[in-house]
């Protein structure tokens, strides 16, 4: 794609389709809705064509296989894929956008004691962890 998506005006999103993919399993977490929805809002007030699909069942990789296809079904520009114990900035998929790349990735913590990322230097290394950036 590689396409100019924003110009100089609030956020100035033209012609842009978003798909934000959660798989789910019973519940989400209250900050996650907290946050998914001020995602939302921001998407839209950016002028940003945002669709929302949740799965809710037990086996990640058909979770994945369902949503895509639903983002397909709609002609999504672009995805999103958020975990539903997620915490995140209003801002994220307008500011993830406007790398303007087709693939954007960000590394995030995971849920232990050590601050640790899910992001990694080298293939296969699980000690090379990639340094959170402040």
């Amino acid at each position: 794609m590689n396409k100019t998506i924003f110009n100089d005006s609030r956020w100035g999103v033209r012609n842009t389709k978003l798909a934000i993919l959660v798989p789910t399993r019973d519940m989400i977490h209250s900050h996650f809705a907290f946050c998914l929805t001020q995602l939302y809002n921001t998407t839209r007030e950016a002028g940003i064509d945002t669709y929302l699909f949740f799965d809710s069942s037990t086996i990640l990789l058909n979770q994945r296989e369902n949503l895509i296809e639903k983002a397909k079904e709609v002609k999504s520009d672009y995805v999103l894929w958020l975990d539903s114990d997620m915490m995140f900035p209003s801002t994220t998929a307008v500011r993830l956008l406007n790398h303007n790349k087709d693939v954007v990735a960000c590394n995030y913590m995971k849920r232990t004691n050590e601050k640790k990322g899910v992001a990694y230097t080298k293939l296969n290394d699980w000690d090379s962890h990639l340094p959170m950036e402040p």
